[in-house]
């Protein structure tokens, strides 16, 4: 404080600019003020050496210690980050540093790149500060920085759903222990579950990105064959069976039930996959309590409302099991048709909804119909066994064509079946064949011709889901079939995607 006469002299902060006569020190070093503001904002800025804001000159360490006198939770901090700034500026010295990981003073090599922490036993990195990031494992610094600036929502979302497992994986010894959580990578190569994903969330209006908080995480069990293909293409929702609680796709609220659908199909010698989903909350998910989460997503697979994030891997043998993806994944493209045949067979519900079959069912009731509804053919058939997720018991239901039902036959029990047009098509009819190059070919015009009349012959019930075609001055003959999207070659049985367009 300062007397000039009987004055008071206010003194201005160089932190705050506040003015006070009181409760203001000085730095020994410049003689400029502050105030108690100071232990504050000096742990806020983390730069070092510590000085003065408006002089920039040291701050002499006796000043430290008044200013962090009543503020050990702040000082502890800032000497941490102080120990580590001279430890990175000055490797010659020493080549370690602390682990990035907050909660561990471990020290790790600052030359080893992304490594594991022996105090903590998590993956990070000491140049870039990332923690348990797969993309690391085979990226420089600069380009899992430049990944994450391709894909923030990502790099946001795999970290949260990593969190949801840590906070949430139950302590039952059924599912335990974990032996490795990885990463979806086809998100990364933007496959087709991404693409849905995005579309979905557009549908719902929402923004792009994604936001973490319109949704949440939940648990998927399938058997073992599935979950490859189920990363990169998403739930399909034309594999839906006979569902107690509602058209949709269906999600565990807790790892132990979900645990159950891991092992249909047989299970693996002392392991179990899970897959971990984030789902929007909207209209479309409701809610069995403490079972279920069903997710109704288009039957035409154009977008969806869920999206797989991680792969859990537990169980006795679980951290034996080498990564569960292919090593080498190519960013998508689009060498597949995703063919929709034009037709869907559905089957009513005890709750009265309509539940499309799989799509083997599919194609072999619309053939039979066909051989029924054109050639004269029997107008009812006995189908192979089909599992309901009700019971998994496998069941034979016999088809009625003429009066549209299915019927048990172990039960008797008769259901109404339907058969629907899936969606409008598009005016323009180009059609193209997937050569071997992986190049999508536009047909002759002659032979585009050909293929748009059968179609559309099929489509209003005057033709066959398969037609032969032998284009002009060529001696092959091929089919084209509308139900699987294919074209088949009848001297070499080369069998190449096709699409209408």
């Amino acid at each position: 404080m300062i007397r000039s006469g009987t004055r008071r002299i206010e003194r201005r902060c160089v932190f705050c600019q506040q003015k006070s006569s009181i409760s203001t020190s000085f730095f020994q070093i410049c003689g400029h003020t502050y105030c108690r503001c100071a232990a504050q904002t000096l742990a806020a800025l983390h730069t070092f050496p510590l000085r003065c804001k408006a002089c920039q000159s040291n701050i002499h360490i006796r000043d430290i210690k008044i200013i962090f006198s009543n503020h050990e939770q702040l000082l502890l901090p800032l000497l941490k980050s102080s120990i580590q700034h001279y430890l990175t500026t000055n490797p010659q010295q020493d080549d370690r540093v602390f682990c990035p990981n907050a909660e561990c003073n471990g020290l790790i090599k600052l030359n080893n790149g992304y490594q594991t922490c022996l105090t903590c036993g998590q993956h990070v990195c000491p140049r870039c500060q990332v923690i348990d990031d797969e993309l690391h494992i085979e990226m420089t610094c600069a380009e899992v920085v430049e990944e994450k600036k391709r894909h923030p929502f990502l790099s946001k979302l795999f970290s949260a759903a990593r969190k949801f497992v840590k906070d949430n994986w139950p302590f039952d010894p059924t599912v335990q222990p974990i032996g490795r959580i990885d990463e979806n990578p086809y998100l990364r190569k933007e496959y087709k579950s991404l693409s849905r994903f995005y579309e979905g969330n557009e549908i719902l209006g929402y923004s792009s990105p994604p936001d973490l908080a319109k949704g949440f995480f939940a648990y998927h069990g399938s058997p073992l064959d599935t979950i490859d293909s189920i990363c990169q293409t998403g739930f399909d929702p034309k594999r839906r069976s006979g569902q107690v609680y509602g058209r949709g796709e269906y999600f565990g609220v807790t790892a132990l039930i979900s645990h159950a659908y891991c092992q249909k199909g047989g299970s693996q010698t002392g392991f179990s996959q899970m897959i971990i989903a984030f789902i929007f909350r909207c209209t479309q998910v409701t809610t069995k309590e403490n079972f279920c989460y069903v997710v109704d997503n288009p039957v035409d697979w154009e977008y969806t409302f869920n999206l797989p994030v991680l792969l859990v891997t537990y169980g006795q043998n679980a951290v034996k099991q080498p990564y569960p993806f292919p090593v080498e994944i190519p960013y998508y493209a689009d060498k597949e048709t995703f063919w929709i045949a034009p037709f869907c067979w559905y089957c009513q519900q005890d709750n009265g909804q309509f539940e499309p079959y799989n799509d083997i069912m599919n194609e072999l009731i619309e053939k039979i119909y066909e051989h029924w509804k054109l050639h004269d053919g029997p107008s009812e058939i006995e189908t192979p066994l089909l599992s309901r997720y009700l019971d998994d018991l496998s069941q034979t239901y016999k088809i009625d064509f003429q009066k549209n039902t299915q019927t048990s036959m172990k039960t008797s029990c008769q259901r109404a079946i339907d058969r629907r047009l899936v969606r409008e098509l598009p005016n323009n009819r180009n059609w193209s064949y997937c050569n071997e190059y992986d190049t999508w070919v536009r047909y002759e015009q002659m032979v585009e011709n050909k293929i748009e009349q059968a179609f559309q012959l099929y489509r209003f019930g005057r033709g066959s889901s398969t037609f032969d075609i032998q284009p002009s001055g060529r001696p092959e003959t091929y089919q084209i079939n509308f139900l699987k999207g294919k074209q088949t070659s009848k001297t070499t049985y080369e069998i190449k995607n096709i699409k209408r367009e």
